[in-house]
């Protein structure tokens, strides 16, 4: 298979995964005038799918990434071939912890240990939150989050490393 062919091949399935997850009318769904969903367009998850799979390959950790809105609703999901089975509920975690929480995941993995302020977070929250690296906030261009990323599938400082790669070189447009 090509290069051109991976990337038509990628596009496909991302642009699949979008229409199957986003609201077929998204004037239905009740959210505030400056509208979640908007932020993000197919276009937007390619190209972040792309910059998360090169990085990612590059290292060869394959990954699963997931993306929400600033209201924390799942808005992508992308799996790797051969990235492992937890990494989608995970990476879903730590995109929902980073915009619940206003930070990057692993900032807060210091906030949550024995005898610091938020200690036992995670149990009060039935699982919901992760407070380990690989999830990070994406922001517009005024330095607002907008939503958030989660990378699973490899070690902290490698999911960290792919997510950031990839944030970097991916801008809202």
């Amino acid at each position: 298979m090509t290069v051109d062919q991976k990337t038509e091949d990628l596009y496909e399935r991302v642009t699949t995964l979008v229409k199957e997850m986003m609201p077929h009318d998204v004037n239905q769904v009740s959210q505030p005038k400056d509208d979640s969903f908007s932020n993000f367009s197919i276009d937007y998850f390619y190209a972040l799918a792309q910059k998360v799979e090169a990085a990612a390959n590059r290292i060869d950790v394959p990954v699963s990434l997931s993306v929400v809105n600033k209201a924390g609703h799942h808005v992508f999901h992308y799996r790797m071939e051969e990235a492992l089975l937890v990494s989608i509920p995970l990476a879903k975690k730590k995109a929902y912890t980073t915009v619940a929480m206003n930070m990057p995941t692993h900032e807060l993995a210091e906030l949550v240990m024995p005898g610091a302020p938020l200690y036992q977070l995670e149990t009060a929250m039935d699982g919901e939150l992760v407070t380990f690296g690989g999830g990070l906030p994406i922001l517009n261009e005024a330095g607002q989050i907008i939503g958030g990323l989660g990378i699973s599938g490899g070690t902290v400082c490698q999911d960290i490393a792919i997510g950031k790669e990839a944030l970097l070189n991916v801008k809202m447009r």
